[in-house]
């Protein structure tokens, strides 16, 4: 007879059958209770560990960096499937081959001409094309915000109406990662946009509760959003590369704004060990490792000026590349 508990349940049982096997594992129990806080943000009504939880964690997890700790994360979710299973549960084991391909993908960090290409790109796509957002020509001024606050997709998608402040030019960030929430400023001319932007929703979607809603007043979806910015993506790679395009992300367009921010400060000749905390702050990073990971994303050529010491820098923070 099959045996039905919630996935924190048996996440709770896993935990406690490694410790009496001797096992303590902070990091290993961290990864578990993350995709158990993923199952039930994404997957409320189910009580089963399936293949679209399990692969939607990875890739939340994927966009985050740190390949490296994929497959220990990887190894998480098959170890909890094969628990599951051998206590007479029901849940979807992940192939051994297919975390692999996860583990490969490095951020692509778009070029002043491509990122150009591809508002233009989103720009044409988003007055021309029908779609699901309540105000036409919506997604133009989402992207060009996650791009200029260096927000999370999902900050971008989830923002509020009535979190923007126009006299004091911020967003207030509430739908956060690890729901911390954070204020970030918005450039004059990302504020007239969205001031424009906010007109025309008002007028169409009063009293609208999400920034960017779609028709039925609910946010674009994840997929949705990602499915557009590929498409996109697609169609202004195709006018400016040979061969097949770069795989990016709408993730990368926050990996860009982070790795100008630094490259901007080096060529300023900022002290790193003083701008670093802000740009932390900023993004919304519980840890400095985070915030160093976009250091690796910066041209050869970047990482080995002399102005910084980045092996110092990096030995601040021991957790760095593990």
């Amino acid at each position: 007879m099959e045996v039905t508990r919630s996935i924190a349940e048996w996440a709770d049982s896993l935990l406690e059958f490694r410790r009496a096997q001797g096992f303590s594992g902070e990091k290993y129990g961290l990864y578990l209770r993350s995709f158990v806080s993923y199952c039930n943000r994404e997957f409320p009504e189910s009580s089963e560990v399936t293949a679209a939880a399990v692969n939607g964690w990875l890739d939340e997890e994927a966009e985050k960096g740190f390949p490296g700790a994929m497959p220990e994360k990887a190894t998480v979710t098959r170890t909890l499937g094969k628990y599951i299973l051998a206590f007479g549960g029901s849940a979807y084991v992940l192939p051994r081959e297919q975390y692999r391909t996860r583990v490969r993908y490095t951020p692509h960090v778009f070029s002043d001409g491509e990122l150009a290409a591809l508002f233009d790109e989103i720009d044409k796509a988003a007055v021309a094309r029908p779609c699901q957002q309540a105000v036409k020509g919506a997604y133009s001024v989402l992207f060009r915000l996650i791009y200029t606050c260096g927000l999370r997709p999902q900050e971008g998608r989830l923002a509020m109406a009535r979190d923007v402040d126009f006299s004091a030019g911020t967003l207030f960030i509430r739908k956060s990662k690890f729901h911390s929430k954070r204020v970030v400023g918005l450039s004059a001319q990302m504020l007239e946009l969205l001031a424009k932007y906010k007109r025309r929703l008002d007028r169409i979607v009063p009293n609208s509760t999400y920034l960017f809603p779609k028709r039925d007043g609910q946010p674009v979806g994840k997929h949705g959003l990602a499915d557009y910015f590929r498409d996109r993506w697609l169609a202004t790679s195709g006018r400016l590369h040979d061969g097949p395009a770069p795989r990016a992300r709408v993730y990368d367009l926050r990996h860009r704004f982070a790795s100008t921010v630094l490259q901007r400060w080096m060529d300023e000749g900022r002290e790193m060990y003083v701008m670093l905390p802000f740009l932390r702050a900023y993004m919304g990073h519980s840890e400095m490792s985070s915030t160093l990971y976009y250091v690796h994303l910066l041209p050869e050529n970047m990482r080995r000026s002399a102005k910084v010491d980045w092996a110092k820098l990096n030995a601040i923070v021991p957790e760095v590349g593990s």
